[in-house]
């Protein structure tokens, strides 16, 4: 089948706003460019009820935001799982029915089990794509000491089980990095093809935000910056941890927060607990377009997660001529070039911090890291992503047809 004759894409999200995530950000750009050739966007995503840490979110016109039932996720909250029921289901499932679609999982559990039963009623091809570090370190960092080293482990074997079924049933896997790519393999599931996601082009300066007058930031005082959630998969406890060390080197840093989330308070008693608060600003959750100017006008970038499947944050601190400091494993050592457009530390919070130490103390060091990020970030650009990806839907809309599937 032809682009041409495509008429839906139903993007099935388990995270999708009002919960921040970059697989939101990632959706509605994809979504804006089906629509210039004609192709109609469907964000299918689980109801979720008013919030106070989640901020209000206008979804691109485009777009069609539908909301399946829900149940909150234990012992994860802001997370819920959607189910295949009501009359907002069987309405979509008549109309998609006979009509040339194509259903994009964003991920290869939750999403992925609704996809594959939308998939099957209307007869449409499956495409599951991997955003999260499937059989990584999430089970430990959400659940509680013991509890988390326990359940790892079963809930990895029951993924896997989940996810090799899928597989078999899905057109495509694809897999946002080598990372997550390699997680697969380590457990004898068929490698996804790897393709990571985009990032939108920088919004230009805007000589009138001040981010640190805004703030309450003193001009000199050395910025960290970080953005993105402040849930536990993040690293924000280690983030902290290395932060206490910073300031021992650099008394008057200041380490900004740009997110959110149910875990903000008890962030913010770990800050006061490790004596950091002082120098700590949660600046809470801003519009996606408003970020770009907090990356120009920060020192450098930290983020402490040792298995983030991508890193889009990394890509657009880059693509602002902020230097990233990071780990060296899981997605942000495969964002970030280390000793070209940041530093990268092995997998301990002293080991951060001595990096962060060394970029804030040499002046010439941050210029020259920094002025090499666009060039980098330029290579994972939303446009070539957007090109990339309708290239994997030709080949499996034209492997159907040829199969007599449409």
């Amino acid at each position: 089948m032809d682009l041409k004759l495509l008429e839906y894409v139903v993007f099935v999200c388990m995270t999708y706003y009002p919960r921040v995530t970059g697989v939101g950000v990632v959706v509605e750009g994809w979504s804006r460019r089906l629509a210039e050739f004609g192709i109609h966007p469907i964000i299918l995503a689980p109801e979720h009820p008013p919030t106070p840490y989640y901020p209000q979110h206008e979804p691109p016109p485009e777009a069609e935001v539908l909301r399946l039932p829900s149940k909150p996720v234990p012992f994860a909250p802001g997370l819920r799982t959607m189910q295949a029921a009501g009359p907002i289901w069987e309405a979509l499932v008549n109309k998609l029915k006979g009509r040339n679609t194509l259903v994009h999982a964003q991920d290869p559990l939750a999403a992925g089990r609704i996809a594959l039963q939308l998939s099957k009623a209307t007869k449409a091809p499956l495409i599951v794509h991997v955003h999260s570090p499937v059989f990584g370190t999430e089970a430990r960092d959400w659940l509680p000491g013991l509890v988390g080293a326990i359940a790892q482990p079963l809930l990895h074997n029951a993924a896997r089980r989940a996810v090799s079924s899928l597989c078999l049933h899905a057109d495509a896997v694809l897999a946002v990095t080598d990372f997550v790519a390699d997680l697969f393999d380590a457990r004898g599931i068929p490698r996804p093809r790897v393709l990571p996601c985009g990032i939108e082009k920088p919004i230009p300066p805007n000589a009138n935000t001040d981010i640190r007058r805004a703030h309450s930031i003193p001009k000199d005082a050395p910025l960290l910056l970080y953005v993105g959630r402040l849930d536990p998969d993040k690293g924000i406890a280690e983030l902290f941890l290395a932060f206490r060390y910073i300031l021992r080197e650099e008394p008057h840093a200041v380490l900004l927060l740009v997110g959110g989330g149910p875990f903000q308070p008890s962030y913010q008693k770990t800050a006061r607990r490790l004596g950091i608060a002082q120098r700590v600003v949660f600046a809470g959750w801003r519009q996606h377009r408003d970020v770009w100017q907090y990356y120009r006008q920060a020192d450098l970038f930290i983020i402490a997660n040792r298995d983030e499947a991508q890193g889009l944050v990394a890509l657009e601190a880059q693509a602002c001529g902020l230097p990233v400091v990071g780990y060296r494993t899981g997605g942000i050592g495969l964002m970030v070039a280390d000793g070209l457009t940041g530093i990268l530390a092995s997998p301990d919070s002293k080991n951060l911090a001595a990096a962060a130490v060394e970029l804030l103390r040499n002046e010439k060091l941050r210029r020259k890291l920094g002025a090499a990020g666009p060039s980098r970030a330029a290579a994972f650009s939303a446009d070539e992503n957007f090109n990339q990806l309708l290239n994997i839907y030709r080949e499996v809309l034209s492997k159907n047809r040829d199969a007599g599937k449409l």
